[in-house]
């Protein structure tokens, strides 16, 4: 172990009383930092409640974090031109039992703990198989009676079965189309359900258009 040596007249204290009782070790450390003296130190070593608990009276403030360090288990070293803190191993008091070094961090109260399982989406992008019609589209299209579920037959990919409104997609059952209107779901809305569901039960003139997702 190299201890450090430095010339006086490059340290010379400007701040008499520093530092504080009570100050933050860090602190103190980042002050001569900022002041153009290159120190390397752990967070480990030198944790932000390490506190000062000595009054430092050397001449220069190098000599002085030493008497800071030094409660503490610590110690300056030099190595490669670079001021590192570390422990002293000629130091009989072991830096975790050294009194008052340390404030005494409140221990943190856990409320709950929540463990769950990992979540898996996965999802389609269905615009390119959305169709929308218009109320004008379902009125002058011939052959459907103004209704606005017989319209759907006419896209590519429907498919019905004679004078029944009732369609269904290629690649699906009659039973897994869903009819929404305004955000609730339907439920055979036909007139004469039990003979072919001849005509549906929405009136065009009540509603601004259909959209139909195929996918």
């Amino acid at each position: 172990m190299l201890l450090l040596i430095a010339a006086a007249s490059a340290l010379a204290d400007e701040t008499p009383g520093w530092p504080e009782p009570g100050q933050s070790v860090a602190s103190a450390i980042e002050e001569l930092r900022a002041d153009g003296i290159e120190i390397v130190y752990s967070s480990r070593l030198v944790p932000l409640d390490l506190i000062v608990n000595v009054e430092a009276d050397a001449p220069d403030r190098i000599t002085r974090l030493l008497q800071v360090l030094e409660p503490h288990g610590l110690t300056l070293v030099s190595q490669a031109g670079v001021i590192l803190v570390a422990r002293n191993p000629a130091s009989t008091q072991p830096a975790q039992a050294a009194e008052g070094r340390r404030l005494q961090p409140a221990e943190p109260v856990l409320e709950n703990i929540t463990v769950s399982a990992s979540r898996y989406e996965i999802s389609r992008e269905i615009g390119a198989s959305r169709f929308a019609l218009d109320r004008r589209s379902i009125e002058t299209m011939p052959d459907v009676g103004d209704d606005p579920i017989r319209i759907t037959q006419r896209l590519p990919g429907a498919a019905a079965s004679g004078a029944s409104a009732r369609a269904h997609f290629r690649g699906g059952e009659q039973g897994e189309v869903g009819i929404v209107l305004n955000g609730h779901r339907l439920f055979d809305p036909f007139h004469v359900r039990d003979y072919q569901n001849i005509f549906s039960t929405i009136d065009s003139r009540a509603i601004e258009g259909v959209e139909v997702y195929t996918g």
